[in-house]
């Protein structure tokens, strides 16, 4: 990261790379990878970030995951799942279990079409998530989704961090392109 120190890869190696300044995350089936920024450690982000999927989604879709706080293997993160019928659902995570989804109104994926994500995760004792995902035009003045949580592993500064998920059941390996990521301290 040119600010942030050397990402790091957790449960699978490899499958990453860098290509005209955005980060490649090959995916074969059934296959999640995570990258995580180990120096950075807060309580209170503020997380931006767009992607794409190379090939429509099959089988059970294709999923990316902005992370906003990661604890040893514990997260919050925001996820998007991009459904082989085109449909994209925002989920708010707490370490794969899901908080919160809505389904983006009005929107039908089309591979290589950009789909931004902005991820706050703030407080300690008591954790607010909060996300918002778009695809067009200016990014939407209300959160999409939000939930509190107090899981105690959670409580305190983590790291932050990308994840790439593809369904064991889709057709073929899937390649995810991220760009766009900034991460602040709110607060």
């Amino acid at each position: 990261a040119a600010v942030g120190g050397a990402w790091t890869q957790s449960k699978h190696d490899g499958g990453t790379s860098v290509s005209s300044n955005a980060g490649v995350i090959s995916s074969a089936k059934g296959e999640t990878r995570t990258m995580l920024l180990p120096a950075v450690s807060s309580d209170s982000t503020d997380s931006t970030i767009s992607f794409t999927v190379s090939a429509a989604s099959t089988g059970g879709g294709q999923f990316a995951s902005l992370i906003g706080r990661q604890v040893g293997s514990d997260d919050y993160s925001a996820r998007v799942w991009v459904q082989s019928n085109g449909v994209l659902q925002l989920q708010l995570q707490r370490s794969g279990t899901t908080l919160k989804a809505v389904n983006l109104s009005g929107v039908t994926y089309t591979v290589g079409q950009k789909i931004f994500v902005r991820l706050q995760v703030t407080g300690v004792g008591t954790t607010t998530v909060n996300a918002k995902a778009w695809t067009t035009g200016a990014e939407p003045g209300s959160w999409l989704a939000s939930a509190t949580d107090t899981t105690a592993a959670l409580q305190k500064a983590g790291s932050v961090g990308v994840g790439a998920y593809l369904s064991g059941s889709a057709a073929a390996s899937a390649t995810f392109t991220v760009d766009d990521y900034a991460v602040t301290r709110v607060g």
